[in-house]
């Protein structure tokens, strides 16, 4: 497991350079720093406070998608007219406004210059870029097109941020609906609740059962806000903690995959994503059993990740990759059919794409169905619960009318 290690160093001019870098262990870092001629001045691993501010100040300063894009949209237009990386880094970076962005390339600029090689300049900033990517300037650098790999991975990219879009633009209006109607029964429950109870207290009525539950349910949030609210966000964290490794991660991810509607969705969407990668990584000349380790990496989906190896075992006993995918049981016949024609053909990569087409129809699909299931959901939700507040405050009036 690569380790998050600060470094300084002297270069030939006694320019003192530090840096943060992941690497293996210390010994592989100190081998890789003095074969670009440094001399090593110290190394030592990031404490665990240094490591999480670092992940902190990446996600409050998280570079955007659409940035990153346009930087390898506007690196490959200048990479094909001939013009230097260093050049073309420092002038990009003068466009960015993003000052992590701007400290990222100015560092990989800086790294080229000392005789550091691309993807190993790139490979220190694994948080803003993807560790694929690493992979294929690897594999750019040594076949010698750059240019072609870097085009299909910028397209690659387009592709998995234009369905991110779409999936979150599903989710984006529900999310604010129930956003906004908890504040409001929030406010009812503090401020409008305990005076209407005050009010019928005092007349000593007899109060229905849905009025006493509504009152007891006001009495606690009010008395217990400040317990409440903190609790809510240690138990959120606490499960997201308990999430992160192990069988729980797995069934966790297993349940949301096999759900119905959202599970379709995803699968599809990282089926897609998946299909796209491998035929680039197997276009830039890397093996079906390295590619298929990039890609067990690259998907935060343990369930998935264990379908992956399965994949991987397979094709390093000699099976088909249409066998393989057949055996995990998440490909739909159809995807395993035409795999195994563009195995025996030899136009897998032809087929591949044709099937990440097909997923990205589906996606589309699912994003309708997913947004024409939701919006009747949410309305008897919300009418269920405005109805409940509404009988809970009326029926005593009711009552109380009657009685006069």
């Amino acid at each position: 497991m690569a380790i998050n290690f600060k470094y300084k160093v002297k270069d030939h001019k006694g320019k003192i350079t530090s840096g943060v870098v992941l690497a293996e262990n210390k010994d592989s870092l100190r081998d890789n720093l003095m074969a670009l001629k440094f001399e090593i001045v110290s190394i030592r691993p990031l404490s665990f406070f240094e490591v999480k501010f670092l992940d902190l100040k990446f996600k409050i300063f998280k570079v955007p998608a659409k940035d990153i894009i346009l930087f390898f949209r506007q690196f490959n237009a200048t990479l094909k007219a001939g013009i230097p990386i260093p050049i073309i880094l420092e002038s990009i970076c003068k466009s960015h406004q993003n000052k992590v962005f701007k400290d990222t390339l100015t560092d990989i600029g800086s790294r080229l210059k000392k005789g550091e090689g691309l993807a190993s300049a790139f490979g220190n900033h694994t948080r803003v870029f993807q560790p694929l990517l690493i992979s294929v300037l690897q594999a750019g650098e040594l076949g010698g097109f750059l240019e072609v790999v870097l085009e299909r991975y910028t397209i690659s990219l387009e592709k998995e941020n234009e369905m991110r879009q779409k999936i979150g633009g599903a989710l984006t209006y529900p999310l604010i609906v129930l956003a906004i109607a908890f504040l409001v029964i929030t406010i009812l429950f503090l401020t409008v609740v305990p005076k209407i109870k005050i009010m019928f207290r005092a007349r000593k009525m007899q109060l229905p059962v849905v009025t006493e539950v509504l009152f007891l349910v006001s009495d606690f949030f009010s008395a217990y806000w400040y317990v409440v609210i903190p609790a809510s966000f240690f138990a959120m964290a606490s499960i997201k903690q308990a999430l992160r490794a192990g069988k729980l991660r797995y069934y966790f991810d297993m349940y949301v995959i096999k759900s119905p509607i959202l599970g379709d969705l995803l699968l599809m969407a990282i089926m897609s994503r998946f299909c796209h990668i491998l035929v680039n990584l197997q276009d830039a000349g890397v093996s079906l059993i390295q590619s298929l380790d990039i890609l067990e990496a690259i998907f935060n989906n343990e369930y998935l990740t264990s379908k992956f190896r399965t994949i991987k075992k397979d094709i390093s006993e000699g099976k088909g990759l249409g066998e393989s995918f057949e055996k995990t049981g998440i490909f739909p016949p159809i995807v395993v059919q035409m795999v195994t024609i563009g195995e025996q053909s030899g136009r897998l990569s032809e087929m591949l794409l044709t099937v990440a087409g097909f997923f990205e129809q589906e996606v589309d699909y699912a994003v309708k169905n997913l947004t024409s299931m939701i919006e009747p959901i949410l309305i008897v939700f919300l009418g269920g619960t405005v109805l409940f507040i509404a009988l809970a405050l009326l029926m005593p009036i009711i009552n109380l009318t009657k009685s006069v």
